[in-house]
Protein backbone atom coordinates (compact mmCIF):
# COMPACT_ATOMS: atom_id res chain seq x y z
CA UNK A 1 0.00 0.00 0.00
CA UNK A 2 1.48 3.56 -1.30
CA UNK A 3 0.28 6.38 -0.52
CA UNK A 4 1.38 9.13 -3.01
CA UNK A 5 -1.14 11.83 -3.19
CA UNK A 6 -1.54 13.67 -0.24
CA UNK A 7 -3.19 17.16 0.70
CA UNK A 8 -3.80 19.04 3.98
CA UNK A 9 -6.78 21.82 4.29
CA UNK A 10 -6.51 25.39 4.59
CA UNK A 11 -5.61 25.24 8.44
CA UNK A 12 -3.57 22.22 8.63
CA UNK A 13 -6.27 19.83 11.12
CA UNK A 14 -7.05 17.41 8.21
CA UNK A 15 -5.34 15.17 5.36
CA UNK A 16 -6.40 13.25 2.56
CA UNK A 17 -4.28 10.57 0.94
CA UNK A 18 -4.67 8.63 -2.17
CA UNK A 19 -2.29 5.78 -3.86
CA UNK A 20 -2.40 2.41 -4.55
CA UNK A 21 -5.59 1.86 -2.61
CA UNK A 22 -7.75 3.44 -4.98
CA UNK A 23 -9.54 4.85 -2.08
CA UNK A 24 -8.97 8.19 -0.49
CA UNK A 25 -8.93 8.42 2.69
CA UNK A 26 -9.71 11.40 5.16
CA UNK A 27 -7.30 11.49 8.52
CA UNK A 28 -7.32 13.66 11.52
CA UNK A 29 -3.90 16.04 11.80
CA UNK A 30 -3.96 15.36 15.37
CA UNK A 31 -4.82 11.96 15.80
CA UNK A 32 -3.42 10.55 12.87
CA UNK A 33 -6.49 8.38 12.83
CA UNK A 34 -8.86 7.52 9.52
CA UNK A 35 -12.02 9.94 9.74
CA UNK A 36 -13.67 8.29 6.30
CA UNK A 37 -12.95 6.02 3.53
CA UNK A 38 -14.18 8.06 0.87
CA UNK A 39 -16.11 5.06 -1.07
CA UNK A 40 -19.60 4.38 -2.25
CA UNK A 41 -21.35 2.54 -0.24
CA UNK A 42 -24.19 1.21 -2.22
CA UNK A 43 -24.82 0.38 -6.40
CA UNK A 44 -26.41 4.06 -7.30
CA UNK A 45 -23.51 5.97 -5.96
CA UNK A 46 -20.01 6.35 -7.87
CA UNK A 47 -18.00 3.57 -7.06
CA UNK A 48 -15.27 5.85 -7.64
CA UNK A 49 -11.20 5.03 -9.27
CA UNK A 50 -10.87 1.78 -10.54
CA UNK A 51 -7.02 2.75 -10.75
CA UNK A 52 -4.48 4.38 -8.84
CA UNK A 53 -4.94 7.55 -7.24
CA UNK A 54 -1.92 10.28 -8.45
CA UNK A 55 -3.72 13.29 -7.40
CA UNK A 56 -5.71 14.41 -4.15
CA UNK A 57 -6.55 18.01 -3.56
CA UNK A 58 -8.94 20.23 -1.38
CA UNK A 59 -11.02 23.22 -2.07
CA UNK A 60 -9.00 26.00 -1.12
CA UNK A 61 -12.67 27.95 -0.60
CA UNK A 62 -14.83 25.10 0.67
CA UNK A 63 -12.78 22.03 2.45
CA UNK A 64 -15.76 19.78 2.71
CA UNK A 65 -15.06 19.46 -1.22
CA UNK A 66 -11.86 17.18 -2.13
CA UNK A 67 -11.05 16.19 -5.63
CA UNK A 68 -8.94 13.55 -6.96
CA UNK A 69 -7.44 12.13 -10.17
CA UNK A 70 -6.21 8.49 -11.13
CA UNK A 71 -4.77 6.94 -13.70
CA UNK A 72 -8.33 5.48 -15.14
CA UNK A 73 -8.70 8.57 -16.65
CA UNK A 74 -11.03 10.04 -13.91
CA UNK A 75 -11.72 12.52 -11.64
CA UNK A 76 -13.62 12.56 -8.60
CA UNK A 77 -15.41 14.84 -6.67
CA UNK A 78 -16.60 14.18 -3.05
CA UNK A 79 -18.08 16.04 -0.51
CA UNK A 80 -17.24 15.39 2.87
CA UNK A 81 -20.52 16.99 4.72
Amino acid sequence: MSYDAVDYTTYGDFFVVGGTTMVPKLFDDNTFQCVVELKGENATEIKGHSNWIYCTKFNPFDNNLIVSGGWDNCVVLYDVR
